[in-house]
């Protein structure tokens, strides 16, 4: 970047297309950064801005865009309610690699897979 300095008699408000950046001095005496692009329009009219310096600031980014993964779903809410006691026994050696006791109830290993379902995490 450059530092220009604004020395023309010019009312406020002076301003410069450097490349993609308008700049604007508001008074003489006014020193702003310009991009390096903006060096061949200052060094053309000398008789309006000067070159005094270099900033340490360095240049702009090209701004870019960024993509941005989803995050994955969560599974479908299973419904207990509708799976049969072969779905169930399934569903507990699936989920939580359990065999249940074949002499228990639907409702008995529903009530287990709610009971395992809060232990989970």
């Amino acid at each position: 970047m450059l530092k220009v300095k604004f020395i023309g008699e010019s009312p406020s408000g002076k301003r410069l297309l450097c490349g993609k950046t308008l700049v604007t001095w508001t008074e003489p005496g006014d020193v702003q950064e310009v991009p390096e692009a903006g060096r061949a329009a200052i060094e053309s009219n000398a008789h309006v801005w000067e070159i005094v310096g270099h900033s340490n600031a360095p240049e702009p980014a090209e701004i870019t865009v960024e993509t941005v993964e989803e995050p994955p779903l969560d599974p479908p809410l299973v419904d207990l309610n509708v799976m049969d006691k072969a779905q169930l026994k399934a569903y507990c050696q699936r989920e939580f690699g359990e065999q249940v006791d074949k002499r228990w109830t639907e409702s008995k290993i529903r009530q287990y897979i709610t009971s395992q379902i809060g232990r989970r995490r």
